[in-house]
């Protein structure tokens, strides 16, 4: 009884095969065409041939006219899938193509055709068209409907139609043009770069679209990279140049040694060399020329016996440097606090070092010009020198000295401790040889003087006679020659000889012996 059931069992079921088998042959058989909707210039873009049902062990054939725009796309090959064949090539449109397959299990899967978008289409979107579509299954063939599958061309525009500095217009802009530059002054210290895409599709690449950009001195080159939909990228460089309005100085006004001025300093020495005493360490400060400047101490935290190096580098507000060197001698030995001579303009005082105290002479006239003059036995860098009063430097000050004053001269060294040496001023109880000297010059210039009138006056009282008596023989003359007058007028006309005795010749001679005589 079981045997008998199962083989009903099976013959129903072969029973009802064979009763379908006619209506799997007949059922009508659809196509699809399966590909990208948007692609880029350049692409290629492949369309693959489905069909839903099959004849198996017979003869399969699926036939169609390519249609498509040729402003946009390029037929470049015909793939058949699996074990389906083909004879036709791609090419012009409109194209007839038919791919077969005469086994018995050629797959659903049809081919691919292969198309490329050009790299500049004249349009942005194109149609694929497959006209007379026919699928000859076994001898029965199937008509089918127009099939269209339209694409998208992506925008390859990857220009700008702006760029704008700080929201001002780039002069000379073109989107064709990818180099820019532009100046701006020193106090422009960043730049707001924004710009429009000319394709609403496109973007901008991560880090180089519109931004703001803080701007250093000199030449700075800012990137704006555009990609266009299609994927393609193009970048615009803009150039901008800060204005260096920075200072280069990048020197020192001075340089302070634990707070004390380094009294040598000048800006353009680069090297200096201090002393100081079993110093452990040291504070070095740097003032620099340009408030701007910056200036960096290096150098060891503990000082060492002996010589230390520190270095000083400053750097300027546009970058450049310079570097000071201070060598920090760290001396562990005595300082002499004596003086190695002393002298007093005027005085002669037998300086010795070991004396600290001398006395001078009050002496107006000496102090009107009076300076004191001294060097010290260790180096100016181990030791300093105050005098007090500093008469040396200032003048004024000898006008208050006074007998019983002291000068003093305070020799402090490096290591703390001092000296002092004491000038004191002391009344001059001495007598002046130039006093003497010049009472004594008066007293024989009197005498000398008085001489001179004593005897004038002797010699004017001796020629008061002679006065007289020569005025008497001066009349007594002139009386002479009156009456000799008449006897020269005679002898000169010739009525006396020349020969005759002459009286008035006689007492012409007479009056010349006299004359002579006195």
């Amino acid at each position: 009884m079981n045997r008998i059931k199962k083989v009903s069992i099976k013959g129903l079921i072969i029973s009802i095969f064979v009763l379908l088998m006619p209506l799997f042959a007949y059922a009508e058989t659809t196509v699809t065409i399966d590909g990208a909707t948007s692609v880029s210039p350049g692409d290629e873009v492949e369309f693959t041939i489905k069909l839903s049902e099959l004849q198996v062990g017979v003869a399969n054939t699926f036939n169609a006219e390519v249609n498509f725009d040729t402003n946009v796309l390029t037929f470049k090959e015909i793939k058949p899938t699996g074990k389906w064949i083909t004879t036709s090539t791609a090419g012009s449109s409109p194209k007839a193509i038919s791919i077969a397959c005469e086994d018995s299990d050629c797959g659903k899967e049809v081919g691919k055709l292969v198309f490329k978008v050009k790299d500049k289409p004249k349009a942005t979107t194109a149609k694929i068209t497959f006209k007379n579509v026919n699928i000859d299954l076994a001898g029965e063939i199937e008509q089918k409907e127009e099939i269209t599958k339209s694409i998208t061309i992506k925008s390859s525009d990857a220009t700008l139609s702006s760029i704008k500095v700080n929201d001002v217009q780039i002069d000379g802009f073109a989107a064709d043009t990818y180099t820019y530059d532009v100046s701006v002054t020193g106090d422009v210290a960043t730049a707001k770069i924004t710009t429009t895409t000319t394709s609403s599709k496109a973007t901008y690449k991560t880090g180089f679209g519109p931004r703001t950009v803080n701007l250093e001195y000199g030449n700075n080159t800012i990137k704006i990279t555009v990609i266009s939909e299609s994927g393609t990228e193009l970048t615009y460089d803009i150039n901008i140049t800060r204005e260096d309005t920075r200072s280069s100085d990048a020197t020192l006004s001075g340089i302070t040694i634990d707070g004390t001025a380094l009294d040598t300093f000048k800006s353009n020495k680069y090297k200096y060399t201090v002393k100081k005493y079993k110093a452990e360490t040291v504070k070095i400060e740097a003032i620099t020329n340009d408030p701007n400047a910056k200036a960096e101490v290096q150098g060891p935290e503990k000082l060492l016996a002996g010589e230390n190096e520190f270095k000083i580098v400053v750097t300027s507000e546009k970058g450049e440097k310079a570097t000071y060197t201070v060598i920090i001698n760290n001396l562990d030995k005595n300082i002499s606090k004596m003086l190695k001579s002393l002298t007093i303009k005027g005085y002669n005082i037998n300086f010795d070092k070991n004396n600290y105290q001398y006395k001078i002479n009050y002496n107006r006239t000496k102090f009107e010009d009076l300076k004191i003059y001294f060097t010290t036995v260790s180096p100016d860098d181990e030791v300093s020198v105050v005098m007090k009063p500093d008469i040396n430097n200032n003048k004024d000050l000898i006008k208050d000295l006074h007998p019983g004053d002291e000068i003093e001269i305070v020799i402090t060294g490096i290591d703390g401790e001092s000296s002092k040496y004491t000038i004191v001023i002391e009344k001059d109880k001495r007598v002046s040889f130039f006093l003497i000297f010049e009472l004594f010059l008066i007293f024989v210039i009197l005498i000398v003087i008085a001489v001179i009138w004593i005897k004038r006056k002797k010699e004017e009282n001796k020629e008061v006679t002679p006065v007289k008596v020569d005025k008497e023989e001066k009349k007594e003359t002139e009386e002479k020659k009156l009456v000799a007058e008449p006897r020269r007028e005679r002898r000169r006309s010739g009525e006396l000889p020349k020969t005759e005795e002459d009286p008035e010749l006689e007492m012409t001679k007479e009056l010349t012996t006299k004359e002579l005589k006195l």
